[in-house]
């Protein structure tokens, strides 16, 4: 039966003998930290955990590297060692309990390997070519060996991967990573059969799929990521990207289509779209792949609103939405779309600072899900035996959001705001196009105040000595 709220968003996707659930896919999320031997830890489990336990359909752990010479930061997940599988099998089973299906990126940063490493002074890189990388580290041109080395790697992870229960594959081509650098003319400057022509630029993929596909057998899904336009001078435009999308057509199970470079400060706004670019602007390229191909596509870039999700799905602009930061501002929108309860999802504003507390603090965060980050802590909650008289002064995002964590947990709570209305300096936001999501974000935690049943005091400022008459056990400012 259809979803009466979002019928094609809600529709199951059967992608080679695997049924997923919906069309919301969660699009790659690599770690900030592992343990020392780089295998998942539990908090790592627990935060990929809560992103499938929302209803997305399928969710993707980021960067697994194929091989040592292919890392590109200190902690990713090691798929060229046996050790991986017992993290792994935990990480499968933690999705299988929420009918999501496990994903893995299979991934090589290629001259960007190592880039970040405390060896990496001592290293020397693969790539396309002979050069010194922009950290001054050199990389040496792969030869035929080391070509066809490296594809057996992608096909000897994936099928670590498979053993560990995994549903599906997603090897990454994109983003000029390893599999990007070769098929890209702004980075390939060979002139053998690996350069050139696009057809030449595109034969190192189409190994490695071949030996992926060798690897997990005819009836095991495999996605594909590339970018629909490099964005950049030199770079390859959305007309090269649909001939590389016929190439790899029928070959692979799904064509993931996002955009940009990602080394490329000037265009990684666009890789992860920032508050300042409209909302599913990337999804022109994935409209313009899905025309000359047969294989489902699937479309992402900053997409935050269910609306967009479905009208993109409805239209035939793509078979499948991907979601990576709106999955943290809200795990759980798809079943709140999907049961009626859209005017409760909290949607991504882009303001970056999961990106800036990944690479600064080595931690998950969202700044507007505090529970990201801490969802080993949160799983083991269990709500207040005794109720108490909570009193929160002020009515700000903070405010608010303590009000209704202490409301649901069974308190008597009262929120003092002096002001006619709340939001704090968010409320300011309202009139200010590009901040339109922040403002909509103290809407939401307005009514979700009200539904838990807090008490709120407008235009009401208290004092000090206001609130210890108030008998309060608990006063949060």
């Amino acid at each position: 039966m259809k979803n009466k709220y979002y019928p094609n968003l809600a529709s199951p996707i059967t992608i080679n003998g695997v049924t997923f659930k919906n069309r919301i896919f969660g699009a790659p999320m690599s770690n900030p930290e592992l343990d020392p031997d780089c295998h998942m830890r539990e908090e790592d489990i627990a935060f990929h955990a809560n992103r499938g336990r929302g209803g997305l359909a399928s969710v993707c752990i980021g960067l697994g590297i194929v091989e040592a010479v292919g890392r590109s930061h200190t902690k990713e997940v090691i798929l060229y060692d046996d050790l991986s599988l017992p993290s792994l099998k935990r990480m499968a089973n933690e999705f299988h309990k929420h009918n999501c299906m496990a994903t893995m990126e299979l991934a090589h940063g290629g001259k960007f390997g190592a880039a970040r490493s405390h060896s990496a002074a001592k290293s020397t890189l693969i790539g396309p070519n002979d050069e010194l990388n922009a950290q001054g580290v050199p990389v040496k041109a792969m030869t035929e060996e080391q070509i066809e080395e490296t594809a057996t790697a992608f096909g000897n992870a994936a099928k670590l991967v498979k053993e560990a229960g995994f549903d599906m594959v997603l090897i990454h081509g994109g983003h000029g990573w390893l599999l990007g650098q070769f098929a890209s003319p702004y980075f390939n400057k060979r002139t053998d059969r690996w350069g050139g022509s696009l057809e030449n630029r595109m034969r190192f993929s189409l190994l490695v799929i071949e030996k992926v596909r060798e690897a997990v057998g005819p009836d095991f899904p495999i996605e594909f990521r590339m970018s629909g336009s490099e964005c950049i001078p030199g770079g390859y435009d959305i007309d090269e990207a649909v001939e590389m999308a016929k190439m790899i057509d029928g070959k692979v199970d799904i064509i993931h289509v996002s955009a940009g470079i990602h080394e490329n400060n000037d265009v990684f706004v666009i890789t992860h779209p920032s508050m300042f670019i409209e909302h599913g602007c990337n999804v022109q390229y994935a409209a313009e792949i899905k025309k000359h191909v047969k294989t489902p596509v699937a479309a992402l870039g900053g997409i935050n609103d269910v609306d967009m999700m479905e009208e993109i799905i409805a239209s035939g602009k793509a078979d499948i939405i991907e979601v990576a930061r709106q999955s943290l501002a809200d795990p759980y929108f798809p079943e709140k779309a999907f049961s009626g309860k859209k005017d409760d999802i909290t949607q991504c504003c882009r303001c970056y600072s999961c990106f800036y507390n990944y690479l600064s603090n080595r931690n998950y965060c969202c700044a507007f899900n505090p529970v990201i980050g801490d969802e080993l802590e949160h799983k083991y909650g269990f709500p207040a035996t005794t109720p108490k008289k909570v009193v929160v002064v002020g009515g700000g995002p903070g405010g608010m959001e303590a009000a209704v964590t202490a409301a649901q947990r069974g308190h008597s709570v009262t929120l003092y705001e002096k002001n006619s209305k709340l939001g704090g300096q968010i409320a300011h936001e309202q009139h200010i196009p590009f901040k339109k999501d922040m403002y909509h974000f103290i809407e939401v935690l307005a009514k979700r105040c009200e539904d838990a049943g807090v008490d709120i005091r407008l235009n009401t400022e208290v004092t000090p000595e206001e609130v210890a008459e108030m008998g309060a056990d608990v006063v949060m400012t």
